[in-house]
């Protein structure tokens, strides 16, 4: 496809930081597995402040891992939102998240 599905996350740096986004991101998916564009593994950044911790987050994870990192990272460009039965998709089919964030 000519697109790549993913996640726009709002945040409130009060909260959590940028740096804990990307440790859940590090942790959560495969970051060394060269896939379609439509599955590919990125981090889109929206400051040049993100692009550079995204950049930095990428470059330690690097150390730790015996294959290469190929996740994109780069400045975001337009988001568009999926069609609706796309929306909330694992969370729907995990009930254990639902509870435990209150959805």
């Amino acid at each position: 496809g000519d697109h790549t599905e993913a996640v726009q996350i709002q945040f409130d740096p009060c909260v959590t930081s940028y740096s804990a986004i990307l440790e859940l991101f590090w942790e959560g998916g495969c970051c060394t597995q060269k896939r379609s564009k439509q599955y590919q593994s990125a981090i889109w950044c929206h400051s040049d402040e993100q692009l550079e911790q995204a950049l930095q987050s990428k470059a330690d994870r690097q150390a730790v891992e015996d294959r290469k990192v190929v996740t994109l990272v780069e400045m975001a460009g337009p988001f568009y939102n999926a069609e609706s039965y796309h929306q909330k998709f694992r969370l729907r089919r995990q009930g254990v998240v639902f509870d435990a964030l209150a959805i």
